[in-house]
């Protein structure tokens, strides 16, 4: 404090007559004479005295406070028998803590601004949430859930919050994304504060996006609280690292569920195995052109799929244009192969050829 200029050092003992004009002393040396004789003076002045070594002979006490959000957080011991200022301290700290990562609960009634929060809950794990997004929880007067998000920190939730279940369950309940983006706007247009509670992050498979331009077309204002994927922390709790130097650069996370009327499942998962590069094009930069095209024009599912043609390609695509010298030379190798399956044929229709039987000439006569 010194050295910022906050207060103004004298390097001497003390005096008799230092706490005159004073009003508030703290003492805090290392000498009992000194310290009981600035006491003798502040009590004498009636100013007043914290003594960092004996509380009981103190006129004042200072609390330990901390501030965390704009409040100020002070505790005070008044038992005189269990003064402790360690003790103080930590019980201080672990207050603020507590209002800084949500688990201590005390929501704005005033200054609070309604709107929708797409928070990102991590892998499941209540501990592997944000501190941003355990805050916002504890702050929500509504929490639309999804099924692979935190459910234990719900039940931490004050009795006036109203929890909305979105889960998507195979072959079982099932809330529809429209109904998901109806009840955010319609709840966050009352006033309130909502949370879009989602496991892993709201913008990886999450489907974040759909329901920010959902909020955005109705001029609800949204915050995104990244969260833990599942595909880097799942392998990482297992003690699979994703990238290693020297063995793995990069990583591709693939999945198995694609929108209505598109048909890239089997090429979204040759990507992850790799299996879709031609021996020409090691670096995949065919694949990615076609994935942009597809990107571009996504194509309808027919009513009545075609068998795919034979070739290079598997039906998804048409086949690229050729040369016409190319497209001739296998019209020749066409016409060659069926030529000579014709002559098969034919040999097998008439059968094995007939044997040629040549008569011996007579003998001659009189030799």
């Amino acid at each position: 404090m010194a050295d910022t200029g906050e207060i103004t050092w004298h390097r001497r003992p003390y005096r008799d007559g230092d706490l005159t004009d004073a009003w508030y002393a703290l003492i805090a040396t290392s000498d009992a004479d000194a310290n009981r004789a600035a006491s003798a003076e502040a009590e004498q002045h009636r100013v007043w005295c914290v003594r960092s070594d004996d509380a009981d002979a103190a006129t004042a006490w200072t609390p330990a406070t901390g501030h965390s959000e704009g409040v100020t957080v002070a505790v005070l011991t008044t038992d005189a028998r269990g003064r402790d200022p360690r003790h103080t301290a930590a019980i201080r700290d672990a207050v603020v803590e507590g209002l800084r990562d949500g688990t201590l609960v005390a929501p704005h009634h005033r200054t609070r601004t309604p709107g929708v929060a797409l928070v990102g809950g991590g892998p499941g794990d209540p501990d592997l949430i944000t501190v941003r997004g355990r805050r916002l929880l504890a702050e929500a007067d509504v929490v639309i859930a999804d099924r692979l998000g935190p459910r234990d920190l719900l039940a931490e939730l004050p009795p006036h919050v109203e929890v909305i279940d979105a889960a998507k369950i195979p072959y079982g309940r099932f809330m529809a994304q429209e109904a998901i983006n109806n009840a955010l706007i319609e709840h966050a247009k009352q006033g309130k504060s909502v949370v879009r509670l989602k496991g892993g992050d709201p913008y990886v498979f999450g489907r974040g996006m759909e329901e920010l331009q959902a909020l955005a077309e109705a001029g609800i204002p949204c915050t995104v609280v990244p969260g833990i994927s599942s595909s880097i922390s799942v392998p990482g709790a297992a003690g699979i690292p994703v990238t290693h130097r020297g063995v793995a650069h990069e990583f591709t996370v693939v999945s198995g569920h694609v929108a209505p009327r598109r048909r890239t499942v089997p090429r979204r998962l040759a990507v992850a195995g790799q299996a879709h590069r031609h021996p020409g094009d090691p670096h995949g930069r065919r694949q990615d052109r076609e994935d942009r095209r597809d990107a571009r024009r996504p194509r309808q599912e027919p009513r009545h799929p075609r068998r795919p043609r034979p070739g290079r390609h598997d039906g998804r695509t048409a086949p690229r244009r050729r040369h016409p010298r190319d497209r001739r030379r296998d019209r020749t190798r066409r016409g060659r192969q069926t030529a000579r399956r014709h002559r098969h044929r034919r040999r097998r229709r008439r059968g094995p050829p007939a044997r040629r039987v040549t008569a011996a000439p007579p003998p001659r006569q009189g030799s």
